[in-house]
């Protein structure tokens, strides 16, 4: 009984070591497969390269290869978001002007598509005679201090203007200067600053300007505020409004202001 005990583990090892090699199975995601390929993706919807898009939210989707399991995109200098199964990807809150998307798959062998996709168009959702704050959408956290621009897009014969703001409870006031409107009328334009922390603002007038009107889009104030800490964490707040916006031409006429639109924050 004992030699028995002995015998049959040599002969499970001796039967082992003589197997045939089975062949690698039919895996998609096996580099060694002959019919592999690398991960790969393609747009199916969303701009075209170049083209000038009529909205902020701008909506990408793609086709995929049989190898890519996971997607992420890139905005600007944003960075890549993380990888996510989702086939379709929506930016939000986009600043005027041109913008550059990147997209890339991998697959679960953690393999990566070797060349990123490159899309770059231009967002034009803000039209006539508008005001805006610049950027749409920031991020800061409770303590930081958050700098605004206000821009005055598309204005024609720009004589003078006088803004006022509105911000929400989670702003506090710090502080505005001119940006680049009194530099482009040069000279000595007239400029009055409200410093009132609940509508701060300012009017300006290019009496004593070098150049009596001013046309295109231009920057108009910075200002600036501290994020109250009572500000709360993961949320979207729309924390800076216009409340009036008074432009005259050069004829003294009021200008129709066709949009203004204020700001959000994002509270991290």
């Amino acid at each position: 009984m004992k030699i028995w005990k002995l015998l049959i583990p040599v002969a499970l090892l001796w039967s082992c070591s003589e197997h045939t090699e089975l062949e690698p199975p039919n895996n998609p995601f096996d580099a060694l497969n002959p019919d592999y390929s690398r991960p790969f993706m393609e747009l199916v919807n969303g701009p075209g390269e170049g083209e000038v898009w009529p909205s902020s939210s701008v909506y990408f989707d793609w086709a995929w290869n049989a190898s890519a399991t996971e997607f992420r995109v890139a905005l600007d200098d944003l960075g890549w978001t993380d990888w996510d199964t989702e086939t379709n990807y929506t930016f939000h809150f986009l600043d005027e002007g041109t913008h550059s998307a990147q997209f890339q798959s991998r697959s679960i062998n953690g393999a990566v598509q070797e060349t990123p996709i490159l899309r770059s168009f231009a967002v034009d959702a803000v039209v006539g005679n508008s005001y805006l704050i610049w950027p749409y959408r920031q991020s800061a956290s409770p303590g930081d201090t958050v700098t605004f621009t206000i821009m005055a897009e598309e204005v024609e014969d720009l004589f003078a203007l006088t803004v006022m703001l509105q911000p929400e409870p989670e702003l506090a006031y710090i502080g505005l200067e001119t940006a680049d409107l009194v530099d482009a009328w040069g000279g000595n334009p007239l400029v009055i600053v409200d410093e009132s922390p609940e509508n701060p603002g300012a009017s300006m007038t290019a009496v004593g300007a070098a150049t009596m009107a001013w046309s295109g889009t231009i920057s108009v104030l910075e200002i600036s505020f501290k994020l109250q800490d009572s500000a709360p964490a993961g949320s979207e707040v729309h924390v800076l409004d216009f409340l009036d916006v008074r432009p005259v031409n050069s004829d003294l006429q009021a200008i129709t202001v066709e949009e203004m639109r204020g700001g959000w924050l994002y509270v991290e």
